[in-house]
């Protein structure tokens, strides 16, 4: 329709010509045609007579975009910035709000922390200014902005933009950005231990992408719900989903913005590993390229070389996991990110504990819960703090171990991470200390008030005798999502039967507590 639409424009409506082809692109990168979108974003670039107007800062607003499909960031930067001094001349609030954001995540993607957080604070403060009328017709602020906090650690932020964003798209029915916006989410989502969340909204975005019949979009959808199923330590269903996000995008990795962790290959060699397929992990993790992870962004670097330490150590390969330890220790001086330092301090904890320098070990990894607690990663924090009681086990310190692991053991069930819990619990037992049996939570420990919106919703179904196809129908979910919140269902509210889930709403129902 907007190829038909441009055709039709008189030959001299060159400026809303160059506005319809930057929409024509972004529906193109929308769709997953990334080359066809900047061949078009090109052409128009260089046809453009006047580069000083609307439709030159919204060309280079795409284009800047553009270049972070493929990591190029000299593109992503130049075209940025010539975005924000024309919408800055023009004093358009609402193109200045998404080129500045737009310009924020590049200066992100790109590891250029200290320009990006200037350019997230002016960013943040424009849209703030701006009625949700207003920044309608520039939704994409939100979401780019919104990715930017992800990688400036403000996790915060980055789902209040998000959430925002999502209620005006809703509101004028403008559904372009809903599951980029919905994914937006996931990772904060995960960082600050609110898995069950994490885990919902990531399904929602699932099932709004397979109703979209946007192969792109599911492609994205399901290998974030594989990161959130590997946090919550469920790791065949992450398998599973990273499985069918290759098929349908038919591709491990790159394909969506930025391109750097896009993709299932990383989440699902992360899974092997963890599922004790250590040799697959490690080749799955080289097919996807070479150890220098030229085809990551800088911020996400320090994740991948931790994995690929553990995986070296596991396979005895001591000094391609000391390699890893050291560019990981390098990207974290060279960003002056508190995450990225948190996890090359976990990095050489492992090291060290490999070889058998297990105090030093334990000061590293508290040292390292510390610094992701500052941010609020507390799900990169708990680990840090398994890791530290196991090196004070193995230290001899069998007191510190003991109060260190219940810490790990207890917010890790708190927070529905239950492998990282149950390992706490095993190595707990080793010591001889007994671990309570608790199950995942949310708001609560577990009951009702444990369940999450989804969760609830389907309860109730259950309490109205709703099979599980009624309620896929009922809800817009498919029977597969729905069997898995019937599992988690079982879990939280501690039962093994439908009858017994009935019964708990209805105690539930029937409580003035509740």
């Amino acid at each position: 329709v907007v190829l038909e639409t441009i055709e039709l424009l008189p030959a001299d409506a060159r400026e809303r010509r160059v506005e319809l082809t930057a929409l024509c692109a972004a529906v193109e990168h929308w769709l997953g045609s990334h080359e066809e979108a900047h061949a078009r974003l090109v052409r128009a670039w260089e046809d453009l007579p006047e580069r000083t107007g609307p439709a030159a800062a919204a060309l280079q607003i795409e284009l800047s975009v553009d270049g972070l499909y493929t990591m190029d960031f000299e593109q992503t930067l130049t075209m940025g910035s010539g975005a924000v001094a024309a919408a800055r001349a023009l004093g358009d609030t609402p193109l200045l709000a998404s080129a500045l954001a737009a310009l924020c995540l590049g200066c992100a993607a790109a590891g250029e922390i200290a320009e990006a957080r200037e350019h997230r604070a002016e960013a943040a403060a424009a849209i703030d200014r701006l009625t949700n009328a207003e920044l309608a017709p520039r939704l994409e602020a939100l979401s780019y902005l919104a990715w930017a906090e992800n990688y400036l650690e403000r996790y915060g932020e980055a789902i209040a933009h998000a959430d925002r964003g999502i209620a005006i798209g809703r509101a004028i029915g403008s559904g372009q950005l809903l599951v980029p916006m919905m994914l937006v989410k996931g990772y904060p989502l995960e960082m600050q231990g609110r898995l069950a969340e994490a885990v919902e909204v990531c399904e929602s975005a699932v099932e709004a992408a397979r109703l979209s019949a946007s192969p792109h979009y599911l492609f994205w959808a399901l290998f974030e719900l594989a990161y959130a199923r590997y946090y919550t330590g469920e790791l065949p269903a992450a398998i599973a989903a990273g499985e069918e996000s290759a098929r349908v995008g038919g591709r491990i990795a790159g394909g969506t913005m930025p391109a750097g962790g896009g993709g299932p290959g990383w989440v699902m060699a992360m899974a092997r590993f963890e599922d004790g397929d250590v040799q697959r992990a490690w080749d799955e993790m080289h097919a996807l390229g070479p150890p220098d992870l030229p085809h990551k962004i800088p911020v996400e670097r320090c994740f991948d070389w931790e994995c690929m330490a553990l995986v070296a150590l596991a396979l005895g390969r001591r000094d391609e996991a000391e390699d890893y330890v050291r560019r990981a220790e390098a990207m974290a001086a060279s960003l002056g990110l508190s995450l990225s330092r948190a996890l090359a301090l976990r990095a050489r904890a492992a090291l060290l504990l490999a070889d058998g320098s297990a105090a030093d070990a334990a000061r590293l990894a508290e040292e390292s819960g510390e610094v992701a607690d500052g941010i609020g990663a507390v799900i990169v924090s708990c680990w840090s703090r398994l890791l530290a009681g196991q090196a004070l086990a193995q230290a001899g310190d069998r007191a510190a171990a003991i109060k260190m692991l219940r810490r790990a053991e207890s917010e890790l069930d708190r927070y529905g991470s239950l492998r990282g819990r149950d390992d706490a619990r095993r190595r707990l037992r080793a010591l001889g200390a007994r671990a309570e049996k608790r199950g995942p939570a949310t708001p609560e420990d577990s009951g009702v008030g444990s369940l999450t919106r989804r969760e609830r919703e389907i309860a109730d179904l259950v309490w109205d005798r709703k099979t599980n196809r009624e309620i896929a129908a009922a809800l817009f979910l498919s029977e597969k999502t729905v069997e898995s919140h019937m599992r988690n269902l079982f879990v939280k509210l501690g039962v093994s039967s439908r009858v017994e889930v009935a019964r708990a709403i209805d105690a539930a129902r029937t409580s003035p507590e509740v």
